[in-house]
């Protein structure tokens, strides 16, 4: 069975969203205002996550499209991570101004150019620093010197194994969305409850699962009754009890 092609207004669609990752625009990636609240940005996040789903093109010719589709469904939920919490949305409003329009290629690459030098400028000052906090002066006691060495050694293996933990648990919650948007509400309930315990201090994970969670015991009480009509129309009365 031949493939239905996408259709000129799809394409251009998605190279919009493409550019808009490129600029990061959040807002216009989630189709919302910059005055959304909490519950309008989740709702749009969830329309656009079905929408941009990967299984949703499963059935059309858009094999060359589809690096391009991937890129905008983890943006989608990069973009909702960052409004949903206050902090890091507050932090994306001061660094994102108000544009009536995207900015030029020149303008993007200059900006570009700036962060670049700005990370660069900061990763000097952390090295400086790092290199002023490790060289002993000539008074150093050196007993001192090899403990804050063994410190800083464990505080930095500490804080990898961190990092690697919060890896996985957006990982686990990337899936949960996927299965969640696919309609498999019971493995998105899992996925979501491993992604909390792996990052409990995460509230974006936290609203998800209390929300995928519900959905989930409604369809296993669902279950549960299907099974005891089922017990009872066999006279299996144990059963349709239990």
């Amino acid at each position: 069975m031949p493939r239905t092609p996408l259709t000129e207004a799809e394409i251009q669609e998605i190279q919009q969203m493409i550019e808009w990752i490129d600029n990061e625009q959040y807002y216009r990636l989630l189709n919302v205002g910059r005055s959304a609240d909490a519950a309008t940005i989740q709702r749009s996040y969830y329309q656009q996550s079905r929408k941009w789903h990967p299984d949703v093109f499963f059935r059309r010719d858009a094999s060359e499209y589809m690096p391009q589709i991937d890129r905008i469904f983890m943006s989608l939920t990069t973009a909702h991570q960052t409004l949903s919490d206050p902090k890091l949305r507050q932090q994306y409003d001061r660094q994102h101004p108000i544009q009536a329009d995207l900015p030029t290629e020149s303008t993007t690459s200059e900006a570009r150019r700036a962060r670049h030098r700005h990370g660069r400028r900061r990763r000097d000052r952390d090295r400086q620093r790092t290199d002023s906090a490790t060289t002993p002066t000539p008074n150093t006691n050196i007993k001192e010197t090899l403990r804050q060495q063994r410190r800083e050694r464990v505080i930095s293996q500490v804080s990898s194994n961190l990092e690697q933990q919060r890896a996985q648990a957006l990982t686990h919650f990337q899936q949960g969305q996927q299965d969640y948007a696919a309609g498999r509400v019971m493995q998105a309930a899992t996925a979501m409850h491993l992604a909390c315990k792996m990052d409990p201090d995460n509230e974006t994970f936290k609203q998800h699962f209390q929300m995928v969670r519900k959905e989930a015991r409604v369809l296993k009480a669902e279950e549960y009754i299907t099974s005891a009509e089922n017990a009872e129309s066999f006279s299996n009365w144990g059963r349709a009890i239990e």
